[in-house]
């Protein structure tokens, strides 16, 4: 396994050649929620309108904690305001980049 999924935690499936597979007709094209105003609301206050990570009250954007390409779902448990640089050197990953 190369170096950068060594640590993932998750067993990790390539395809080594394209799926012959379709989407059903009547499926959405992503299995994601997007966040509701009521969690975006309820998340902006419990965080004090600031990143988690740093402090910043500037380009903040919400995060999951999980993310939804793992799982995660769009509950206020699952989402934290993060400004753009700590969202950024977080990813698709559990663990944070550390304070900015």
């Amino acid at each position: 396994m190369s170096a950068p999924f060594r640590d993932l935690g998750r067993p990790i499936r390539l395809r080594s050649r394209p799926s012959n597979r379709k989407p059903a007709l009547n499926s959405p094209r992503s299995d994601t929620e997007p966040v509701s105003a009521d969690t975006r609301i309820f998340v902006w206050q419990r965080d004090g309108g600031q990143c988690r990570n740093c402090g910043s009250r500037r380009d903040l954007h919400f995060d999951h904690v999980i993310p939804q390409s793992w799982g995660g779902a769009s509950t206020a448990e699952n989402v934290q305001l993060l400004c753009r640089d700590c969202n950024l050197r977080k990813g698709a990953s559990l663990v944070d980049g550390g304070a900015g």
